[in-house]
């Protein structure tokens, strides 16, 4: 994982925590946790689902209760795997919910070129040994990649007129 995507997708979280509900919801609606390369973002996103967003801009509330959630969880007991340390580099981010639309569509175009680079390797080492049926049954799985490029919308940088 670069250290690009790194900073994307710590910025998506900090970016999710820092928005108001309505704006939070939405991003949350599109992202999934696989979105995220680093399974420490992965485990945040999914904690995110159980916190209650504010409405209006507020990141220290989120930020709590996300804490609690990953405690009870026992996350964050005993030794840091990683995640109190992100936790810690998210509270030191600030976030941009003005750039979420558009930090959530690099996120998702990011996943889809993995998915997509991920799926072609497979299909490469494998087409010269594998019996035709498994090659049959693994082109299927094109679907799967295609679903995630039907979650990219393109961003507008103008407004139209």
């Amino acid at each position: 994982m670069s250290g690009l995507e790194t900073t994307l997708s710590r910025e998506v979280l900090a970016s999710v925590i820092a928005a108001p509900a309505a704006q939070a919801d939405v991003a949350m609606s599109r992202l999934q946790a696989s979105d995220f390369p680093n399974w420490i973002h992965q485990r945040i996103f999914q904690a995110l689902d159980a916190v209650e967003f504010a409405n209006h801009q507020e990141p220290g509330s989120v930020i709590t209760q996300l804490h609690a959630v990953l405690l009870e969880a026992g996350e964050l007991k005993d030794t840091d795997n990683g995640l109190r340390a992100e936790l810690n580099a998210l509270l030191e981010t600030r976030g941009h919910p003005e750039q979420l639309p558009r930090f959530v569509s690099q996120v998702v175009d990011e996943a889809y070129r993995r998915e997509v680079k991920d799926y072609g390797e497979r299909l490469v080492a494998n087409a010269d040994s594998s019996p035709l049926v498994e090659l049959d049954a693994a082109l299927k799985g094109i679907d799967h990649i295609r679903a995630i490029r039907m979650r990219i919308r393109p961003m507008n940088a103008v407004n139209a007129a």
